[in-house]
């Protein structure tokens, strides 16, 4: 009887989530990353719930004013802003889905912006100054 060769192909998902990580004192959150135009746009939109530990993490090509809204959003986030170093540089805690469609515009430039489950800021001690680590995987 002769031999069967079978192959299996794996195949990677070219559009898998990139993380990054984000510390603070020795807190370690994970952070699904969208740096395109079309992930920051959907960003948390439409999803149920974020996991305990985790958040979406904001990268924009600049630095500038970037504005957010609860389009489309079922559960309340607290979205921190944060400059080049990774200091937060306005922060709005508590978002609720009925806010749509107002739109939280910080004071300062920033170049990511972080969104985490309500509560999390208070509970990290996250405020206006506050340095976070972030490494990106």
């Amino acid at each position: 009887m002769g031999a069967i060769a079978l192959a299996f192909f794996v195949r990677i998902p070219q559009d898998s989530p990139k993380i990054a990580t984000v510390s603070i004192d020795d807190k370690t959150l994970a952070f699904e990353v969208v740096d395109t135009p079309e992930l920051r746009t959907q960003g948390l939109s439409g999803r149920k719930s974020l996991l305990p530990n985790t958040g979406m993490l904001f990268v924009f090509d600049t630095s500038d004013v970037y504005g957010f809204w609860m389009k489309d959003m079922f559960f309340s986030l607290d979205i921190i802003w944060l400059d080049n170093n990774f200091t937060v540089v306005h922060l709005e805690q508590n978002v609720s889905p009925e806010t749509y469609p107002s739109v939280f515009i910080p004071n300062e430039k920033a170049l990511y912006v972080l969104e985490v489950n309500a509560g999390v800021s208070n509970e990290l001690h996250i405020e206006k100054g506050t340095q976070l680590e972030v490494v990106f995987k």
